[in-house]
Parts: C-alpha cells; structure tokens; sequence
C-alpha cells in the first residue's frame, strides 16, 4: 500500500494482483500523481498519469446480472468506474460509465468488457446520449 499526493489532497494507492494499482481519492482527469512506496527496502517514486474517459455500454441479456463494471473493473483493472445513468430491462442493459484511471488500465478494461460481449462506444464531450 501507497499514498499519493495530488497539490494537498491525499489518495490512496495499492497494488492489485493483476499487476496495476488501484487509486481511491480525489483525483482529477489528466493530473499526475507522485508515487511513494517500500518495496525491497527501498523508496520508489514515479509519475502516474491519470485519465477520465466516458463510455456507452450496451449490455446483452445474459451479462445484464453480472457487477461488470460495478466490481469486476475495480478488482480486476485497479480502475474506478462511476456509473452516471442506467436503463436496465429483462433483455438489454444501456449504462453510461466514467472510468478514471491509468490510461493502460482503462484500455485494458474496455478490452475485457469487448470480450465478454459488451458494446462500448467512447463517448466525446458534445456526446449525449439518451
């Protein structure tokens, strides 16, 4: 576990298995954050840029039960998604998603949710959606 300093305000940096780290805090789009950690006894530090992006996802009716974005992203890709509308029926699912994190982690998570099945759509800031 690690913290991180962004101009005064502290945020929370870990590990995850995966190998990318998880970010609790207030973290602004596109700020850097500087890394403090212990690893073999010694002190690392380095920059890790962060990044807001927006999504549309469409979700198929048999990953409609599954906490996706809700859990999955987080544990899996050290991402922080925050869902800022849903439309969820018995067959489809319509969610529109930040997710903040590095920008590798990000890419990897849209990856992951492609592969499951999951229609996802980068949406712009003049983007709206219904």
């Amino acid at each position: 576990m690690a913290f991180l300093w962004l101009a005064s305000a502290p945020a929370l940096l870990w590990d995850t298995p995966s190998g990318n780290s998880a970010i609790f805090g207030s973290l602004a789009s596109g700020r850097r954050a500087l890394r403090h950690s212990r690893r073999e006894g010694r002190s690392e530090e380095r920059l890790i840029a962060m990044a807001l992006r927006k999504y549309f996802c469409t979700f198929p009716q048999h990953l409609i039960s599954e906490p996706i974005i809700s859990h999955t992203l987080g544990a899996k890709f050290g991402v922080i998604p925050n869902i800022r509308a849903a439309s969820i029926s018995d067959t489809l699912a319509l969610v529109a998603v930040e997710i903040e994190g590095a920008e590798g982690a990000i890419e990897q998570s849209i990856g992951y949710m492609r592969e499951r099945g999951v229609k996802v759509e980068e949406m712009n800031d003049g983007d709206e959606r219904p």
